[in-house]
């Protein structure tokens, strides 16, 4: 999957062997053992983000890197504002984005610690054009 989207990987033994900048690393464990690893991450307060999409997905990446990071440099290099924002979001690596957005959406989907967070729902799923239904009640 990931040679799709980045090209052949390269395996090593060590990140010491990685001779360019890392700006992300992506490891791939069971849920259970990806939940415990960003939770040990948070709790030694170690200078990293990391964060899971959900199913055993674990990003590790430079502290202040998210999506909500790269909004706000969108949104200053346009001329918006954070209440102009509307997001979909559906796992635990949205949640800064969804925390700055003046429309927070999360789909039906969404892990399930996303709905504490009182955010408005999307109409379907992503297999139901979700964000096209729920974007089209919207405007």
């Amino acid at each position: 999957m990931m040679a799709s989207l980045y090209g052949q990987p390269r395996f090593v033994d060590s990140l010491m062997q990685v001779d360019v900048p890392v700006m992300k690393v992506t490891v791939f464990w069971t849920l259970v053992e990806s939940e415990t690893f960003v939770t040990q991450v948070r709790q030694n307060q170690t200078d990293v983000h990391a964060t899971t999409p959900g199913n055993g997905v674990v990003d590790v990446m430079a502290p202040g890197v998210n999506k909500a990071a790269s909004l706000q440099q969108l949104l200053e290099t346009l001329g918006g504002t954070p209440s102009e924002l509307a997001v979909f979001g559906d796992g635990m690596n949205d949640l800064e984005m969804l925390a700055i957005a003046g429309q927070p959406i999360i789909m039906p989907n969404a892990d399930k610690r996303l709905f504490a967070y009182d955010y408005a729902i999307a109409v379907a799923d992503n297999n139901h054009d979700g964000v096209l239904q729920t974007w089209q009640d919207l405007i």
